[in-house]
Formats: structure tokens, C-alpha cells, sequence
């Protein structure tokens, strides 16, 4: 990384960083110059410590049934100091232990850990979320299909159904 040198006068026009400026306006061109680098060697000196924050998207906690179709909600990762000191900046969460989106199949429990990092390679404090998957209830009924026969003799035909809540 570039070292901050103090911008005094001195420094800008006796700059060994610039040779082979001479003759008519290089005094003008050397101060340019020395400006230009001055300026980027006291812009990249400056360090980026600050983490980015992490939160999740939804509730940390989730209840789903067997059945039931998954898609991760995700979280946000943002730098408040961009690149050079710019404005916040939005970054892209990794997240693991999370399971695959689609139709759950068993009941199950999962912990969804989401971390991030910037440019800068500083990690924000990771965030989990839960999910657990719970196996719908079966339940039944004596249900009346119909009826059959005539005149004095008829009989009620029962069915048993099955459902899930």
C-alpha cells in the first residue's frame, strides 16, 4: 500500500517520483504532477477497518410442513465505505447449512449461517437463521358416500378419507 507523504511545497517540487520534467512550464507541470501524486498516495493510505453489517431478510426463525415449499428469504450485506471512500455499497451474502429451495420432503431441522465480506476483506458478524420443517398431522374421517338399494332396503356407503391440516 502506497505511504502518505506530508504535501509541503518542497515536497511537491522536488518530488523524485516526476524526472525529466524540464525546460519552458515545468515548473507548472512538475506542481501538477506532484499534486496528482501526492494526492493518490494520501487517498490510498487510507485504510478501510470498518465491517460490513449483515441482516437477515424475514424472521430468524421459521416454521414449514412437510409439503410446504422452501425459498431462502437471504440477507442484506452493506459496506458503509465503498471503494475509496465512497458511499455504502451493497454486497452479496454467502450463506451455508441452508436447505435447497424447492418442496420439503421430511421433517428436518436446519441452522442458515450468512456472511459477507468487502473489498477490503473485512468480515461482518455472521447471522443465522432456523428452519424447521414439521410433519404435517394425518388425520381421517368416516365420511358418507352415498347410499344404495331401493324401496325398504338401502345401506349407507361409508369411505374413510385422509387429510392433512
Amino acid at each position: 500500500q502506497a505511504q502518505a507523504r506530508p504535501c509541503s511545497s518542497s515536497s511537491l517540487l522536488a518530488n523524485p517520483m516526476l524526472p525529466g520534467l524540464s525546460g519552458p512550464g515545468a515548473f507548472r507541470q512538475r506542481l501538477i504532477a506532484a499534486i496528482a501524486v501526492c494526492t493518490v498516495a494520501a487517498v490510498s493510505a487510507v485504510a478501510d477497518t470498518t465491517p460490513p453489517s449483515l441482516a437477515l431478510r424475514g424472521q430468524p426463525a421459521l416454521t414449514y410442513k412437510v409439503g410446504d415449499i422452501w425459498k431462502d428469504p437471504g440477507a442484506d450485506c452493506i459496506d458503509p465505505t465503498g471503494p475509496l471512500g465512497t458511499a455504502e455499497q451493497k454486497l452479496p451474502a454467502d450463506v451455508t447449512g441452508a436447505p435447497a429451495e424447492g418442496i420439503f420432503h421430511n421433517a428436518a431441522y436446519y441452522v442458515a449461517t450468512y456472511t459477507c465480506k468487502d473489498d477490503a476483506g473485512n468480515d461482518a458478524v455472521p447471522v443465522t437463521r432456523t428452519i424447521q420443517v414439521v410433519a404435517a398431522a394425518r388425520q381421517w374421517r368416516i365420511k358418507t358416500l352415498g347410499t344404495v338399494g331401493s324401496g325398504s332396503t338401502t345401506w349407507q356407503v361409508q369411505g374413510i378419507t385422509f387429510y392433512s391440516d
